[in-house]
């Protein structure tokens, strides 16, 4: 048996009840770092359940048949950060172990999707396509500029996640991230993105550090000048409510707008 378990966007806390029992009963506890830039320590983990862990890599789950066949006669157990099925390379170790004939449990657990939209105190039902910011290179990714275009002339809101590769050592900053938007703004020219825009920044979130503020892409970019590599999403607003109005006026770091 195959059985994924999501433990949140806040470390190993997040197991849940249900997913804790079943990392218990489990033959084989594997676990899955790279999609998350999140410190996770697998000693750590072992000394929570009692039983040993061996740690992921994308390869193991992209490229091998390991988990796959020990879960045809063992209880396997995933453990994954946020949901198991954000990910669509876990959507596709499913699949195949279904194709398989194997049995496939899925325990669920908080994602950044949702977490950074309830967070922002933005209405979720009016956010549009999301998109990933990626580390520059000579390449500008220039559709992500098109989903903020598309979503901004239906009213929607944007939630750009940053790039936060473990297994790369590839991490997008958010003043990088910023700066970034900027520059497809430079080349386009469609009045989407600009350094008067509003943005609001989600940092770290679910831990004690975790940072929530909102203002003109100009100051954020300022604010995170020397702002440590955390896990960050942007959101860039699309037509605003009153209430989600109020939202963002209370993270809002400029002082002479408010």
């Amino acid at each position: 048996m195959l059985i994924l378990v999501g433990f949140g966007i806040s470390g190993f806390k997040g197991i849940s009840l249900e997913g804790l029992e079943a990392i218990k009963e489990a033959d084989k506890v594997y676990l899955e770092a790279y999609t998350s830039p999140v410190g996770l320590s697998v000693r750590e983990l072992e000394e929570i359940i009692g039983k040993e862990v061996s740690l992921l890599s994308r390869r193991d789950l992209e490229e091998s048949t390991r988990i796959l066949d020990e879960s045809i006669d063992k209880k396997v157990v995933v453990l994954t950060p946020g949901d198991p099925l954000i990910a669509t390379t876990h959507v596709s170790l499913v699949l195949e172990a279904k194709k398989r004939g194997i049995d496939v449990k899925v325990i669920h657990a908080a994602s950044i999707y949702t977490v950074a939209m309830g967070e922002s105190g933005l209405q979720a039902y009016k956010f549009g396509r999301m998109a990933t910011l990626t580390v520059p290179d000579e390449f500008v990714p220039l559709s992500v500029y098109e989903v903020i275009v598309d979503n901004k002339r239906r009213g929607l809101h944007t939630l750009l996640l940053l790039q936060q590769d473990i297994s790369s050592g590839e991490f997008l900053s958010v003043k990088e991230a910023l700066s970034l938007l900027v520059k497809m703004e430079d080349i386009k020219k469609e009045g989407a993105v600009s350094k008067d825009t509003i943005a609001i920044v989600l940092a770290n979130l679910g831990f004690s550090d975790q940072v929530k503020v909102a203002g003109r892409i100009k100051n954020l970019m300022r604010f995170f000048q020397n702002f440590p590599p955390k896990p960050a999403v942007i959101i860039i607003p699309g037509k605003l409510h009153f209430m989600e109005k109020e939202a963002i006026m209370n993270m809002w770091i400029d002082e002479d707008e408010r």
